[in-house]
């Protein structure tokens, strides 16, 4: 039988030493992963602040030593390859390989506001993931 698993998903709007004390208290408490998002808009409450997914990943990451840290959704609409790749690759050498990603799907409320597609995740993913640049980027720690 497989482990049981608890992971902590904090959206990134309160004020940053708020969300350094939620994942330092989630690492204390025992939670496997940490997740953040990665989006321009929080989706429950569009009008609040929303600092960005990859820069929090970072504070993330500094801030706790066990935990892994990852971005539960990561918005592939306006994030380019290589740019993620080399975010991606910061974030796993600061956290000594602790980085999880996942990608994303957008819903027919976020559409309209991302001028995406809706439904099943993007089906332009593996192209994302398998590009050279990604591969490139994110294999030099290994």
């Amino acid at each position: 039988m497989a482990d049981l698993r608890f992971c902590a998903y904090q959206y990134q709007h309160l004020p940053l030493d708020a969300l350094r004390g939620r994942w330092r208290d989630a690492e204390w408490s025992g939670f496997d992963v940490l997740w953040n998002c990665d989006t321009v808009v929080e989706p429950d409450r569009p009008r609040h602040t929303m600092f960005d997914g990859p820069a929090t990943l970072t504070m993330m990451a500094a801030d706790t030593r066990r935990v892994r840290v990852g971005t539960l959704v990561t918005g592939l609409y306006f994030r380019q390859p290589v740019t993620f790749a080399k975010a991606a690759m910061t974030v796993d050498h600061l956290s000594g390989g602790r980085w999880r990603w996942l990608s994303e799907w957008v819903t027919p409320q976020q559409a309209p506001r991302l001028a995406a597609r809706t439904g099943r995740p993007v089906s332009g993913s593996p192209d994302f993931v398998s590009s050279s640049s990604w591969s490139t980027c994110v294999s030099v720690r290994r």
